[in-house]
């Protein structure tokens, strides 16, 4: 996903994440069965995290899943229409 770190205030642009994105392929799972698997692995990923002393500031699953995207932003909405010319749904 394209970034827009100049729209950011000052506090937010200091404590701006680095985000990663990954694919992952489990064969040929589908559906249902592929969001349980997902779900396994992120569990696995936390719960190694954890016994490395990863705190949440340092390792944040937003998402894994294969049906659902989430952004996170610390930013109002307008900010993002206007600097980013990204038009919001009404």
């Amino acid at each position: 996903m394209p970034v827009c770190p100049d729209l950011l205030g000052e506090l937010a642009a200091q404590s701006m994440p680095h985000i990663a994105q990954a694919f992952v392929v489990f064969g040929e799972l589908a559906g249902g069965a592929l969001e349980r698997r997902l779900y396994i692995a992120r569990k696995h990923v936390k719960g190694a995290a954890a016994a490395e002393c990863f705190s949440l500031e340092e390792l944040y699953v937003a998402s894994f899943s294969s049906r659902m995207t989430v952004y996170k932003g610390m930013f109002v909405a307008p900010q993002l229409e206007e600097n980013c010319r990204m038009p919001l749904d009404n």
